[in-house]
């Protein structure tokens, strides 16, 4: 009878601790988690500051005179600033003075063709005035002629140049206008000439 009772003990014992949850299938603790993460983050962190302190040596960044954080910033390409140098522009190139001739030459013989010229001045003073004769030739008789002047920030309107020697086949056209704007970088002639039923001639004269 003793023998009967101390097996039902053991036997209720025994039920009871195997009804408890192992140590291994107990939920996880959230404090546990967050204290894993936490730890993983700064394994991270550590290994992207040797990294970058690697980086910057080898990139020769290391200066007495620089801050960790600025060898930080430049290992990871980071820019503090934006800087924008300017360089100066270019000296003009000189050009002549008063009145010089210059020749035209063109392949396309099949439009009104331009020769010898002549402009004055070569370097206008601003407000003064500029005159421009071209020798004209053609054909058939040349109606209209007329130049353009390109400068640093202007382009003009066409000025009709008129007939003041020979005649509309062969002969000398004139036209003068203002000098109202600056010819340091941007000095361009283009002159044009006209004829009933034929193409127009044209022609793009770089000054300066």
């Amino acid at each position: 009878m003793l023998d009967e009772q101390r097996l039902k003990i053991k036997q209720y014992i025994e039920s009871k601790f195997s009804s408890q949850p192992k140590p291994s299938s107990l939920p996880k603790s959230p404090v546990i988690n967050s204290r894993k993460r936490l730890t993983i983050l700064l394994l991270i962190l550590v290994l992207a500051i040797i990294i970058t302190g690697i980086a910057a040596w080898r990139l020769k960044l290391v200066s007495p005179n620089r801050s960790f954080m600025d060898m930080f910033k430049e290992g990871l390409h980071i820019p503090s600033k934006t800087s924008i140098s300017l360089s100066p522009l270019p000296s003009p190139r000189p050009i002549p003075h008063g009145k010089m001739g210059f020749t035209v030459g063109q392949s396309d013989k099949t439009v009104p063709q331009f020769s010898r010229g002549f402009i004055d001045p070569y370097d206008p003073e601003k407000g003064s005035t500029q005159t421009v004769t071209i020798t004209v030739k053609y054909k058939k008789p040349v109606t209209k002629v007329t130049a353009t002047l390109k400068t640093d920030k202007n382009i003009s309107a066409p000025v009709p140049l008129v007939l003041v020697d020979g005649t509309n086949t062969s002969g000398q056209w004139q036209g003068s206008w203002k000098a109202t704007d600056t010819y340091l970088y941007i000095y361009k002639l283009i002159l044009k000439a006209e004829s009933a039923n034929s193409p127009e001639g044209s022609v793009e004269i770089t000054l300066r």
